[in-house]
């Protein structure tokens, strides 16, 4: 089964290529990477940065937008979430994978993640964020193509919204929803540039130590 992994980006070179390159690591085997980069910053300003991509470009400022546009193009009958700002370990998307086969729903995701920081002006610090196994994190989403249909992206939210909120309660509403946790799976960046800004004082978040991390994603 064809999985699209999705990528709608903008200006973030660097990461951009690790989210690429962690891409390809993947150990599922049937998998394409759909990006859909910035018109004006882009975070692929060279082209498609590998062959088994499709490469669009969007001057849509709204990441629900970029999101949908993403979803359109995918070919895959599953869609995972592949945040140019996150990296995965190489076992994550056969991992997501089988959850929604097995689970029977129509989109699954992780309740509890790593997360990074590292700003320019302080040390790094580690945190993990645990919550209820009745959410997931939106960047952590896998589904089936099928119920994106019926349930798109907000185009209309304003920055900090969180637009892959409306699709897990969208799921959620139906009962068609099951969360794990992450383990190792995935670490989220926390940045100014997030799409949603990320309150680490909030008592989700526990602090960690660079020891919790997988070491490749410091490599």
């Amino acid at each position: 089964m064809l999985v699209s992994a999705i990528l709608p980006t903008r200006g973030r070179q660097e990461w951009a290529r690790q989210a690429v390159k962690c891409f390809q690591a993947q150990t599922y085997p049937d998998k394409e990477l759909v990006i859909v980069d910035d018109k004006d910053e882009p975070s692929f300003p060279e082209g498609p940065p590998i062959l088994n991509s499709i490469h669009a470009f969007s001057s849509a400022r709204n990441i629900g937008a970029k999101r949908n546009e993403c979803c359109r193009i995918a070919k895959g009958a599953s869609i995972t979430h592949w945040d140019s700002d996150d990296w995965s370990a190489p076992e994550r998307m056969a991992e997501q994978v089988q959850q929604l086969k097995d689970s029977g729903m129509q989109l699954v995701g992780y309740y509890s993640m790593l997360f990074h920081v590292d700003h320019h002006d302080e040390a790094e610090r580690y945190y993990r964020y645990n919550f209820s196994p009745h959410w997931a994190l939106g960047t952590s989403l896998t589904f089936w193509k099928s119920f994106w249909l019926n349930n798109k992206f907000p185009e209309n939210k304003p920055k900090n919204a969180g637009e892959d909120s409306d699709m897990v309660c969208a799921a959620r509403w139906i009962k068609q929803f099951q969360s794990y946790d992450g383990g190792q799976m995935m670490v989220a960046r926390v940045h100014p540039g997030n799409t949603a800004s990320k309150t680490i004082s909030a008592p989700q978040y526990r602090k960690v130590t660079r020891a919790d991390f997988p070491e490749a994603f410091f490599q």
